[in-house]
């Protein structure tokens, strides 16, 4: 049976010599294609690519019809370089296109399957194959959204009784265009992504609620009225409803190195025994070095409050240097954080406190 012409087309021996003139080159451009994509494809399937690209060249090449720079004719060497890595940095962005749509490829699909766990994850999705106390958070995470952002969350992904909606269905009924549509989805996505990253993943919470982890009360009024609320630079605040004011959640973490209260009062008791060190605590309890050093500190000095406001703050660490004792100490004595502690003493150039033994 005859080869179909476009199949086989053999090359010239003057072909052939100027492929095999650039062979070399050919490995050069594979090692520097590998190099830049961090071998994501197979050696082996990147060189047959560049060789047929240079195996095509040699076929096509023209001195007459090859023009570089200045209007003058393109050597062979650099035709074949210019096409093999146009070819090659090409199949590198269509796999990245690819992998960026899921679902067939259907643009008007999600962009891909982590990117809805990601939303199922944080929405409580019952489908979902995390499984997190947060069932009750929905309405709440999508308030911490801007509202165009949430309404196309809701409807791409079929919450709040919306049916799961294609990107050409959502821009028709939310009147924006599909790369709109697109842009919001990403970003909201993002957002959610990095919310679902942190570590108290319960914590989408306000204080005292019930089931998740307590906030403390507002450093600055004092009220039980703090909520989380992300920031969009791959961090989270906490807002006081009642003044409007801000901390961070490292703040936070700081002031009361997270554990379950049965593990709190686990510690408390060893400390107050006094047979074993805090290391010793916190490989018999399971619970991080900094827990059982900040309970050690709080249980001396039960009684302190939080100051309500960073110039309080600064007094009362500048008056506690005064006493001298370590960086906890002090802390606790104020009833901030050990950061904080350190973050005064830079600002107002206090002696440095003896390190916690």
């Amino acid at each position: 049976m005859p080869r179909h012409p476009d199949k086989y087309n053999p090359l010239t021996p003057e072909q052939q010599a100027l492929a095999a003139s650039c062979i070399n080159l050919a490995y050069k451009i594979v090692n520097s294609f590998q190099k830049a994509t961090g071998d994501r494809f197979g050696r082996d399937d990147v060189e047959s690519e560049a060789f047929f690209i240079l195996t095509r060249c040699a076929a096509n090449y023209s001195p007459d019809a090859s023009v570089g720079h200045g209007g003058k004719s393109a050597k062979f060497s650099t035709f074949a370089a210019n096409s093999m890595t146009k070819h090659l940095f090409g199949l590198n962005w269509c796999r990245r296109q690819g992998k960026g749509r899921g679902r067939g490829g259907n643009p008007h699909y999600a962009k891909s399957g982590e990117d809805v766990e990601d939303v199922r994850f944080v929405s409580h999705d019952e489908r979902s194959v995390w499984k997190i106390d947060a069932a009750a958070d929905v309405e709440f995470i999508l308030t911490t959204l801007p509202e165009d952002e949430a309404a196309v969350i809701v409807r791409r992904f079929g919450l709040q009784g919306h049916a799961a909606a294609d990107v050409a269905t959502t821009a028709k009924a939310l009147r924006l265009s599909a790369r709109r549509v697109m842009d919001l989805e990403l970003s909201a996505v993002s957002r959610l992504r990095e919310k679902a990253e942190l570590p108290p993943i319960g914590a989408v919470v306000r204080s005292g609620r019930e089931g998740s982890r307590d906030l403390p009360p507002c450093r600055h009024c004092g009220r039980p009225e703090m909520f989380v609320r992300p920031n969009g630079s791959g961090s989270i605040n906490i807002r006081c409803r009642a003044c409007g004011k801000y901390d961070t959640l490292d703040r936070v973490r700081a002031d009361r190195p997270y554990a379950p209260p049965e593990k709190v009062a686990e510690v408390e008791a060893l400390l107050k025994q006094g047979e074993l060190s805090s290391d010793e605590i916190a490989a018999r309890c399971g619970v991080s070095y900094a827990l059982v050093r900040w309970t050690k500190a709080k249980l001396a000095h039960p009684d302190v409050t939080p100051p309500r406001s960073p110039e309080e703050t600064e007094a009362r660490v500048a008056a506690a240097f005064k006493d001298g004792g370590t960086a906890n100490e002090i802390a606790a004595r104020c009833g901030v954080a050990p950061c904080t502690v350190a973050r005064v003493k830079k600002k107002l150039g206090l002696a440095v406190p003896q390190t916690c033994a």
